[in-house]
This record gives C-alpha cells, structure tokens and sequence, in this order.
C-alpha cells in the first residue's frame, strides 16, 4: 500500500470516530432532558402551571359550593379567625379584645388641680381676719390711760408705739361702738398705719371730709366702718368704729 493509501485510510477512521461520537452525544442529551421536554409547565421557559397545580388545594368552599362575598360559611370551613385576624365590618369585637381594636390606657392615680385649689391655697396661707366677737360686756364701759378690757384690739389696734390716752366700747345687740385717743404718732404714720392693717382685714377706702386743721381716713366693710382723724395736735389721733358683732 502506498503512502497516499495509508493516509486516506487515516482520515477516514477519524471522520467515522467523530461521528460515532457526536451521536453518542445527541442520544445522551434526549435522555437527560427528556423528562422536562415532555411535561408542560416543567425547565426553563415553562409557565408554571404544573408546580401551581401542586399547591393548590381544593377548590370548593365546602359542601354548599362557592360562596358570594360577605356570605357566612358553615361551622368549621376555616371562617374562625385567628390571632390578629380583622372581623368584617359590623362584627362585634371578639372577646377580650378593646371596642376600638387600639391598645387600652392604663388607668391613673394623677389627681388634677383645680383653679379653687389655688385660690383656697392661698387663702389658707394669709393670716385669718380677725373676728369682731368679744366677749362684750352688757353696758358701756370706759379708760383713761389704757384700752378697757373689750377693746377689740386685734381688729382696730393702737398705731405701734403710741400711748392711750382715753378708751371706751359701747355695746349693742347687733354692733360695738369703739373710741380711741392716743398720742405719739405723725399724722402720715397714722394713715399709713390703720390703711393697711384694715385693708387686709378686707375693709376698702370710702370718701370723708376733716375739719380744718385736721386730716382723716375712712373705710368700711359690709356694716362695719372706722374713721380716724390726726390732729389738731400734730401727734394725736383719734378713732371712731363702728363694728357689726360676730359672736351673736
């Protein structure tokens, strides 16, 4: 055989062992894939009907067959709704739970204040006015030198630091008429003196008229009323009340 046979015959054998083996390669392949080529829904492309259907339950609502929305469903068809379920609209709210479907306040102890506290507050912290109610004697009575012993001197005092010249208190059913004269107190003093102490007993300002020579004050609570006049010795006062009793 020559040289030219040889080689032919050798390329012959390589065209018929390439394909021998591609057709090896092709029944390979149709095997492998012929599970998924042959069922729909199944590789890559599908439309996935098949695994769909394998999820799916029956389809049916229960022995009465599909139900219109909102229609109730027989006892045990799976319409018991669990934890954290919403229930249709109308539904009372089920046991346990709060009416408005929202976390329920705890209740509290914190009092609130009321604007009466304030005002009572303040009040209870002011000294107390100070009460025209004896005791009191049947009849007048009179001093010189010294406040007689009725004299209600926690309502209308004697300026701080002056002397008592004459005292005298006048008894009645409904009232006591007090008198005052004492010395040793400027006439500025004087009226600074009895318009604060009877401003805090809650007495107000009203208009008066003096004399020549003299000055004077005048106020008056409900019934009640004091006038005090300076002069006309320029360190001598006098006082004049009339009080509504509160001991009858």
């Amino acid at each position: 055989m020559s040289a030219r046979q040889a080689l032919r015959a050798i390329g012959v054998r390589r065209a018929a062992a390439a394909a021998l083996l591609a057709v090896v390669l092709a029944v390979t392949l149709v095997v492998v894939t012929s599970p998924f080529l042959g069922e729909p829904g199944g590789g890559p492309g599908g439309d996935g009907r098949r695994d769909a259907a394998q999820g799916e339950g029956p389809t049916d609502d229960g022995p009465g067959g599909p139900r219109e929305p909102g229609e109730p469903g027989e006892p045990g068809d799976g319409d018991v709704a669990g934890p954290g379920a919403t229930a249709p609209l109308g539904a009372p709210p089920p046991p346990g739970s709060s009416p408005t479907g929202g976390i329920e306040a705890a209740p509290t102890t914190e009092t609130t204040e009321q604007p009466g506290d304030a005002v009572r507050a303040a009040d209870e912290a002011q000294e107390p006015t100070p009460r025209v109610d004896g005791p009191f004697p049947t009849s007048a009575e009179s001093a010189v030198g010294r406040l007689v012993p009725s004299y209600p001197a926690d309502v209308v005092p004697p300026v701080p630091g002056s002397t008592v010249r004459t005292s005298s208190l006048s008894p009645s059913t409904e009232r006591v008429q007090v008198a005052l004269v004492a010395a040793g107190a400027g006439g500025d003093e004087v009226v600074a003196f009895y318009l604060a102490e009877l401003r805090r007993q809650g007495f107000e300002e009203v208009a008066t008229s003096a004399l020549p020579g003299r000055s004077a004050v005048a106020l008056r609570r409900g019934g009640s009323s004091v006038v005090v006049t300076v002069g006309p010795e320029r360190d001598v006062y006098s006082l004049f009340a009339t009080l509504l009793r509160e001991d009858v």
